[in-house]
């Protein structure tokens, strides 16, 4: 009840603070930043899009060689065996030696 009180007194002194430093007839204005018009005008826009694009190109090619190298059979096979977990034989050795 406590708690409830106190949040109804901090809401009522929040409401009479902002509308005291609010005056009635406020003019409000809004305005936006177009940030794609103002990546391609502006030159640091264009020095930042460019190496942005840089980078994007030498992670794919570093990508595509990565794609293209054999895979060490050995490691392939221990990564599936990581992600299939116990095989049936295992998981019922486990059951019988939990009830054991």
């Amino acid at each position: 009840m406590r708690q409830r009180l106190f949040i109804g007194a901090m809401f009522g002194v929040f409401l009479a603070v902002t509308s005291a430093a609010v005056p009635a007839h406020a003019e409000f204005k809004f305005a936006y930043v177009d940030v794609q018009r103002a990546l391609n005008e502006c030159d640091a826009g264009k020095r930042a899009k460019a190496d942005f694009q840089g980078k994007v190109t030498t992670l794919e090619g570093r990508l595509q060689r990565q794609q293209n190298e054999p895979m060490d059979v050995g490691f392939a096979r221990s990564i599936d065996d990581s992600l299939a977990g116990p095989s049936p034989e295992q998981r019922r050795a486990e059951v019988q030696q939990a009830r054991g």
